[in-house]
């Protein structure tokens, strides 16, 4: 950055005339923004400003010193006047509100009245000289018009400069619905002198009502009702704890509260909503559901954007690709084998793991209450428990060590428990919640790049599955799991359990674990399995390995063979090459009863029908079938009609004329600002009765695959 000590931090004093006595008032500053009621009222306001008024310009602070921001570490706003003209402002806290000649000269505002004024800086004085002030209208985001009397400064020697932003920014801003023009508009400004310096006097009143954006990259945009204030990216270095400590010596002040089971009411305010508490509130099964609105919102929003159906510039594909190679570059080169060739692999950290609290109470708030909530009998908790010990048996976790305390970023997860009564293997599932966190903390997602998706589409798996006359698919056991995870981020991974399962989470009870391998409900899990899963097939290069990429989705493998012959080959090639990967493909399953018949049973499922990408496949039969969810009772609130719409998983986009409707109503009612809790509008009734009668008493749909020849 070029800079130069200016004026540094300047006093703007008036001095009345005859008197050699500098006069300091506390409302430091110029008169304040004030919003315009009756645009035809203004002339007759600006003559009413009575003496009185003008005195409050007697001491104003302006702050800059920067001639260029090549690096833009200073914060910007564009804002604009009643007449469409743009104006370009710097923000310093530390200053009062001023604005250039050239800016004057530029919009032709008329002089509202002179003062005699010294500008003052730390190290320079420009003497008395008479000042004139102009009375400034600015237009706000609703079209409403305010004014402010602000002094003129000869020139303001800061530059413009306009902020970059990622494409996880960019993807950030579509998603909360901000309009990346509004912040990129500065481009067309750049290495222009700013026309405006927004200080303290006007600052304060522009932000009591803004909101914060935090982007992915850390820098924050503020949106306030003249426009956006983007901020620099803040510097991790700029500011550290102490001896590397951030959180763990509060752990010793919470115990007594852990004792005394006060935790739960403690934090119940201050934690972002779970996938659970979403649910109930969709399902309307919770009552406490005035913070997770807001949530359901945003996700209703997002499951609108055309970048979902990937509708999106080319520069921001162009980005994205370039982002993608850079973190599959990165993760080979950091990705280490050991002395047996497993691999082991690191977090893609996005640079904002620095920032991350370890979310401890969360975590012990979390387990009381999955003691209490789900765990209420001991063959669930027993059950719970023997999951965990074989996880600890087999090397899947281990025991936080203490030796290595200090390694890495911290986070401790919290879980839950799923029952899923239809998976052919495990029924009883812990599920991990690394999107938890504190209010206005990160979460361990936050701080992880999700990585690109170098997995096929479903779509077309799913299409290739039912062209060809043989189809075998497989089961990765414990996929993420088998992919081991480098020392150095262990300790990101930590979860608390009891050592006696059967006595209450008290602290002498609770036991650290941390995982050792790959956990789920990591964001970047299915990309470091699948990108872990190429570099094994890069080592050994086989014949099978283009098959398995072809059809590879998370933990299932699908085959499209020929024939039966090609099939038992897929069978021996792939179990082998998964072997190598030391990985355990199993649960197979074929539309050919010869097949299935050579299979050992050790691979072999036992059920000729199994979940295919979210759809259920009948091997026997050779068909897929798709499930039609059941229309709520009566009339719906917009709640049951959004989770009426979730509900039906239809990839191949086969059930359109059932769902197409159920959309278009929901797009409507939505417009409509319904509350999630009220009914639909009465004008959609009608609508709704035909969207119920239209599927009949059909609650799925079976399509069959192509016949064997």
């Amino acid at each position: 950055m070029s800079c130069k000590s200016f004026f540094g931090q300047t006093e703007l004093s008036s001095k009345p005339a005859g008197s050699a006595t500098k006069i300091r008032h506390s409302s430091r500053g110029s008169i304040p923004i004030s919003q315009e009621k009756d645009p035809s009222n203004r002339d007759q306001e600006s003559k009413s400003c009575s003496s009185t008024d003008m005195i409050k310009l007697d001491i104003i602070n302006i702050n800059f010193t920067c001639i260029t921001d090549p690096e833009y570490t200073l914060p910007y706003l564009q804002i604009r006047t009643p007449s469409g003209a743009l104006l370009n402002a710097l923000i310093d806290s530390g200053a009062t509100t001023v604005i250039s000649k050239q800016a004057v000269r530029r919009l032709k505002i008329p002089v509202h009245h002179q003062k005699t004024i010294t500008f003052t800086g730390f190290v320079s004085s420009t003497g008395p000289q008479k000042i004139n002030l102009y009375s400034l209208e600015l237009l706000d985001n609703s079209g409403n018009i305010w004014t402010t009397i602000i002094p003129e400064f000869e020139a303001l020697p800061t530059s413009v400069k306009a902020p970059s932003f990622s494409d996880q920014d960019t993807k950030f801003l579509i998603q909360k619905q901000i309009d990346i023009k509004n912040l990129t508009n500065l481009k067309k400004f750049d290495g222009k002198p700013i026309d405006l310096l927004i200080g303290n006097n006007i600052l304060t009143n522009l932000l009591s009502s803004s909101q914060r954006h935090t982007l992915p990259s850390g820098r924050i945009v503020e949106e306030t009702y003249l426009g956006f204030i983007t901020h620099p990216t803040p510097s991790p270095a700029a500011i550290k704890p102490l001896n590397g400590t951030k959180n763990e010596d509060r752990k010793d002040n919470i115990e007594h509260h852990i004792n005394n089971l006060q935790i739960v009411n403690m934090w119940e305010t201050d934690e972002s909503p779970t996938e659970t508490e979403i649910s109930e509130v969709i399902n309307g099964q919770s009552m406490n559901s005035k913070s997770i609105n807001s949530t359901l919102d945003k996700l209703l929003e997002r499951s609108r954007q055309l970048d979902l159906l990937g509708i999106e510039p080319p520069t921001t594909v162009q980005n994205k690709q370039t982002l993608n190679q850079e973190l599959i570059k990165k993760f080979k080169a950091t990705a280490k084998k050991d002395k047996d060739d497993k691999i082991h692999v690191q977090f893609p950290f996005n640079g904002k793991e620095e920032h991350l609290n370890d979310n401890y109470l969360v975590a012990v708030k979390r387990l009381i209450s999955l003691v209490e909530k789900q765990l209420t009998n001991s063959v669930t908790r027993d059950a719970y428990h023997d999951i965990i010990m074989q996880q600890l048996a087999s090397g899947i976790i281990e025991v936080a060590p203490e030796a290595e305390k200090q390694m890495g970023p911290h986070y401790f997860i919290p879980h839950r428990v799923i029952e899923k009564l239809d998976s052919l293997t495990t029924k009883l599932r812990i599920v991990l919640d690394a999107s938890s966190h504190m209010k206005n903390e990160l979460s361990l997602n936050d701080c992880i790049h999700p990585g690109p998706s170098i997995l096929k589409s479903i779509v077309g798996i799913l299409l290739r599955a039912r062209n060809k006359p043989f189809l075998m698919v497989a089961d990765l056991e414990k996929a993420f799991h088998q992919v081991r995870l480098q020392a150095q981020h262990r300790n990101a991974t930590k979860f608390l359990w009891m050592k006696n399962p059967h006595s209450p989470p008290t602290p002498e009870n609770i036991i650290i674990y941390r995982f050792t391998r790959l956990p789920f409900g990591i964001t970047a899990s299915p990309f470091l399995l699948a990108i872990t899963i190429i570099l094994y097939m890069e080592m050994a290069p086989e014949a099978i390995n283009d098959k398995i990429a072809q059809n590879l989705y998370v933990d299932n493998v699908l085959f499209t063979p020929d024939t039966a012959d090609e099939a038992l080959e897929d069978y021996r090639n792939s179990k082998r090459a998964f072997n190598n990967m030391h990985m355990n493909l199993r649960e197979y399953v074929c539309n050919d009863s010869k097949v299935m018949s050579i299979i050992p049973e050790t691979d072999r499922a036992s059920s000729t029908t199994c979940k295919l990408l979210g759809l259920l496949w009948d091997s026997t039969n050779d068909s897929l079938s798709i499930k039609i969810a059941t229309p709520p009772e009566g009339v719906p609130t917009k709640r049951q009609l959004v989770a009426f719409q979730a509900a039906t998983y239809d990839p191949l986009g086969l059930l359109s004329p059932i769902i197409v409707p159920i959309k278009l109503l929901s797009s409507k009612v939505c417009e409509s600002k319904v509350k999630w809790k009220d009914p639909i509008p009465d004008k959609y009734h009608q609508e709704w009765i035909q969207i119920k009668s239209s599927d009949g008493k059909t609650r799925s749909v079976t399509i069959k695959c192509k016949k064997k020849s």
